[in-house]
């Protein structure tokens, strides 16, 4: 059975690092886990995943005129 996990993160860099791993120690799944970043200030674009398996959709921070 294939389970898509969706994570929403905002200012969540260390937390989301630890959702990550915990929802990579499920076993017996086979899982995507999805990330829908807001891209702050909070680092989650500079080590963002490499897991095949984790895709990470950062949105563009917005340009301030």
């Amino acid at each position: 059975m294939r389970f898509s996990i969706i994570t929403p993160s905002y200012r969540s860099s260390q937390w989301l690092r630890l959702c990550i791993s915990s929802v990579a120690d499920q076993e017996g799944v086979e899982l995507e886990h999805i990330v829908q970043d807001s891209c702050f200030d909070d680092g989650t674009q500079e080590w963002s995943p490499k897991e095949s398996w984790v895709k990470a959709f950062i949105e563009k921070r917005p340009r301030h005129v």
